[in-house]
């Protein structure tokens, strides 16, 4: 059995390197048999043969076609079932051809493309693409409330209320504007500070004059730009006078007075403002003011009759509601104790502070409505008109939170007679170290207040003023401690 599968292994070796009948030459290796097909003309002559047979009949590739296509073919029924004879519901059809279909309209040649220019040497001329410049929008704001209430989007959809409360989203929607967005009101709001805002006041393009903004008191804003064809804006030319020595600054100034203030104001320190500068002209202005009132008048010793006026009265306007205050705090000291109270007292003095109610009231009385937004809005942004709207969070009083809050506010019942609106203020507070001078390790750790009513836009500028002070903590130095 062994000799018979060494035979068949050998017959194997040899079939696999001999060359092609009648020449049926054996070599030991593919090489050896590959040397001897480029000089056999017996292996040349069967080449010839089958490749001339390949070109006439199908390729690869159609033979391969052809079996799929066979193999797709459905099968031809071999079922014996009986005819079925017509019954009295089968309704003769008449033939396909008798079937008019309507006709189809024809299908919309492509466009052809608009045909190359070329310049007068004959080169094409490419195509001018704008720039951003000129494909930038400028923003543009909300449109008005439309009066008549629209259903609510689906998606962000408040949570829905108990059947006892009768106070419910009402969904007013603005119109869209040129950016697709839009906004979406419990109901027509009583006020809406954005309804004043102008193209200078939404944009930072440069060029022109700009007005002040309309969301600040003009007398909040120390930056008053001149206005083009305002001649009050323009101080006077002032009249040719000679010096003399009663008058210094002929010349210069119209009189002595005024060259007084403006040397002044322009000498000695560098601290002085325009703004304070021009307060102190309103108060010499003022009929009220007399020059025989102040002929004894000593700053030092008015400035210590303040301070102990201050020291005494807790409830005075001049501190602008400010209050000193102490504070106990509850120390460990190692020891065990049954509860906090027990523990020892450690009193914190001079903690400077203002009252809530206070600062909320002189934030709105010194602003006023001009920049807050008391009733709480969704904005959405739709692509294009056919596009479902995308909810956008943008500021504090388009988000959920206040949304929230100020649902919660109305369904809670009003207080007897009161037809005031109720509105929610977001407070947002800051605390941190502040250096006080460049040199030296004179710092304050105070306590501010923003309002989220207001746009973040406004809040980042320094010159809004919509920073407010609520409280200075005292920092725990050694003469705090016994």
């Amino acid at each position: 059995m062994k000799v018979q599968a060494l035979l068949v292994l050998l017959w194997l070796l040899m079939e696999q390197f001999t060359c092609v009948a009648p020449c049926s030459r054996s070599f030991p290796d593919s090489r050896t048999l590959h040397i001897h097909h480029n000089g056999c003309k017996i292996f040349k002559a069967a080449q010839h043969v089958r490749d001339q047979q390949a070109s006439e009949g199908p390729s690869a590739f159609e033979q391969m076609r052809r079996k799929k296509r066979r193999k797709n073919e459905p099968e031809p029924s071999t079922s014996s079932d009986p005819p079925v004879e017509p019954s009295d519901f089968d309704i003769d059809m008449p033939p396909a051809d008798a079937i008019a279909s309507p006709p189809r309209p024809p299908s919309p040649e492509p466009e052809q493309p608009p045909p190359p220019q070329f310049t007068a040497a004959g080169r094409p001329i490419r195509a001018k693409r704008k720039t951003w410049k000129l494909l930038e929008q400028l923003p543009q704001p909300a449109p008005p409330v439309v009066s008549e209430p629209a259903p609510s989007v689906t998606e962000d959809a408040p949570p829905p209320q108990p059947e006892a409360v009768a106070w419910v989203w009402g969904g007013f929607k603005t119109l869209v504007n040129s950016f697709g967005l839009f906004r979406e009101y419990p109901a027509v709001p009583t006020y809406n500070p954005d309804d004043s805002l102008t193209l200078e006041e939404l944009s930072d393009v440069p060029g022109g004059p700009r007005t002040n903004t309309t969301t600040i008191p003009a007398n909040l804003t120390p930056f008053e730009p001149r206005v083009a064809g305002d001649e009050s804006s323009v101080p006077p030319t002032a009249p040719a006078h000679t010096a003399s020595e009663s008058n210094p600054y002929a010349g210069l100034f119209r009189n002595w007075s005024v060259g007084s203030l403006m040397a002044w104001n322009w000498t000695g320190s560098t601290t002085k403002s325009m703004g304070e500068f021009v307060k102190l002209v309103e108060l010499l202005k003022d009929k009220r003011f007399s020059q025989d009132d102040i002929e004894d008048f000593d700053p030092i010793r008015e400035t210590a009759n303040l301070d102990r006026f201050l020291a005494t009265s807790n409830e005075s306007q001049i501190r602008d509601g400010w209050k000193s205050a102490s504070v106990n705090i509850s120390v460990p000291d190692g020891k065990k104790y049954a509860s906090e109270a027990d523990a020892p007292v450690f009193a914190v003095p001079d903690l400077f502070y203002r009252p809530l109610v206070e600062v909320i009231k002189a934030a709105i009385r010194d602003v006023g409505d001009r920049c807050f937004h008391y009733t709480p809005f969704k904005q959405f942004w739709k692509p294009s008109p056919d596009s479902p709207a995308q909810r956008i969070y943008d500021e504090i009083y388009s988000s959920r939170a206040m949304i929230e809050a100020h649902t919660a506010l109305q369904n809670q019942p009003r207080q007897p007679g009161c037809t005031l609106e109720r509105v929610v203020l977001a407070l947002m507070w800051w605390s941190d170290s502040t250096h006080l001078a460049s040199f030296g390790d004179a710092s304050l750790w105070p306590l501010y207040l923003f309002f989220g009513n207001q746009s973040k836009w406004l809040r980042v500028k320094p010159r809004s003023n919509l920073c407010h002070h609520v409280a200075y903590f005292p920092k725990a130095t050694p003469r705090l401690f016994p």
